[in-house]
């Protein structure tokens, strides 16, 4: 494992001069491109790539904060490393350096792929908190099947997966659920587990309170981030996701949302799935980079 924890240096996210090594950087992120049950548009593998090669075009002077953040922090990446070959032993490959990144004192941004990583992510956080964590997810979909297609490991599972490992979790955007999951929402609300916003919710102020419960109803514990890209409107996702969903969040309704979420509550970790790469249509990859920059700069600048 510790071979595995070997840094590119300033060639890796951010393409950063400067405070970029593993051992001093409090942030590292890791490319994971698994894909293995996309089931729309294929492509997710790639997402890692993309977004590193993009944020090499991020400015590094952030506005907000009047200066270059990623100096008070530093952000190691990863050297790419070959993934297990079954999707299970990929997640459990996950599970394993999630883990180790955390007891390390590390903030893992892990770059997927599909986002079925969760079910390796996930119980990777729950190995290094065993006193429980709660999660916040941005996405279109709620992904609670039990299994889609057969495959309980599917990326329509994703949050299904990780129910086991968590104490409660907050849904924000969400535009699509199916029968199948209708039955875990129902179970996981009553239980005061769950809590789902809707992109209508948020949108257009069905629930205007939305935020001030998202930030009670997480504060209690830890939170992971799972963020979906599709979470995104299709006005500024486009195709860029295997599963476009319309009426998704804008950009500075995200920030807002990411914005209270830094300050409120102590986010340990975080994820970013569901990318998939255009040709020629570089602006998603680009914005998700910047997000991530800029959530960074949020969670850990001063």
């Amino acid at each position: 494992m510790a071979t595995r924890f070997t840094d590119t240096g300033s060639r890796g996210f951010l393409n950063l001069p400067d405070h970029n090594d593993y051992r001093t950087s409090k942030v590292v992120v890791v490319p994971f491109g698994l894909e293995k049950s996309v089931t729309f548009a294929r492509g997710t593998a790639k997402g890692p790539d993309a977004i590193i090669a993009a944020s090499h075009e991020v400015e590094l002077y952030d506005m907000l904060f009047k200066s270059e953040p990623y100096a008070q922090y530093g952000v190691a990446t990863l050297k790419k490393f070959p993934l297990a070959k079954s999707h299970k032993a990929a997640l459990a490959q996950l599970r394993d350096m999630t883990a180790a990144l955390l007891k390390d004192k590390k903030f893992p941004v892990i770059l997927g792929g599909e986002h079925s990583i969760s079910g390796g992510s996930v119980p990777g956080v729950a190995k290094a908190f065993p006193k429980g964590f709660n999660v916040l997810h941005f996405d279109a979909h709620s992904d609670l099947r039990p299994e889609f297609e057969g495959n309980p490991l599917s990326h329509a599972s994703a949050l299904h997966l990780s129910l086991p490992y968590l104490h409660r979790i907050v849904q924000l955007g969400i535009r699509n659920t199916s029968t199948a999951e209708a039955p875990v929402i129902r179970k996981a609300t009553a239980q005061k587990r769950l809590k789902l916003f809707t992109g209508e919710d948020i949108m257009h102020g069905k629930k205007p309170t939305f935020l001030k419960e998202t930030l009670a109803f997480l504060k209690d514990k830890p939170v992971y981030l799972t963020f979906d890209v599709d979470a995104f409107d299709t006005s500024l996702i486009g195709s860029s996701t295997g599963t476009p969903e319309p009426g998704g969040l804008g950009w500075y309704e995200t920030l807002d949302i990411l914005c209270a979420a830094t300050k409120h509550l102590n986010i340990i970790g975080a994820e970013f799935v569901e990318l998939l790469p255009k040709q020629g249509q570089h602006a998603p990859d680009f914005m998700v980079a910047k997000l991530i920059y800029w959530f960074l700069n949020l969670r850990f600048a001063h």
